[in-house]
């Protein structure tokens, strides 16, 4: 026997946390290892809402993981589609029954978890000219060799000019 014993009007899962823990996992997930398992189940969520709107917000999941994708580096640009992402979900969420929007507010929190867990698991991640560690890294160069793990200026291997006897142009 199911019996709600909340007031009438309140919710038994809390859909504004479950629209910012959605929103939290694609604006994570997106552009990273995480984002292909993630992404099948969000399609799966969102044809639960159907008709045009979920093909809609089909379309614009796939422009935000685009984004994210090309602009890998710009937390901002992830910060923006978190917020986006919010306030989508809220919108389908509004529309819906209480107990309709219970159930999908539940299996979005539950998709946030699971994605939260897995990019625990992962330890470290990656984007594009990146390195993930997820312990020690040793690095070593031999016989007059450079060892680099990343390198965004020149590297002069030449001896450095005595202080006070620099080359003046």
């Amino acid at each position: 026997m199911n019996v709600n014993l909340l007031p009438e009007g309140l919710s038994m899962v809390d859909w504004a946390a479950a629209t910012t823990a959605g929103a939290t996992a694609i604006a994570t997930a997106a552009g990273t290892g995480l984002w292909k398992d993630l992404h099948p189940r969000l399609k799966s969520w969102m044809a639960k809402i159907g008709g045009k709107k979920a093909d809609t917000a089909l379309q614009r999941l796939e422009a935000t993981a685009t984004e994210i994708e090309t602009s890998s580096k710009d937390q901002a640009v992830r910060d923006k589609a978190k917020n986006t992402w919010q306030a989508r979900f809220e919108v389908f969420l509004e529309d819906l029954e209480d107990d309709e929007r219970d159930a999908l507010a539940g299996e979005l929190l539950e998709l946030a978890r699971e994605t939260e867990q897995a990019h625990t698991r992962a330890g470290a991640v990656a984007r594009d000219h990146g390195m993930a560690v997820a312990g020690d890294v040793t690095i070593n160069a031999k016989d007059r060799g450079i060892a680099v793990a990343h390198n965004e200026g020149g590297i002069n291997v030449g001896n450095p000019p005595r202080p006070g006897q620099e080359k003046k142009a």
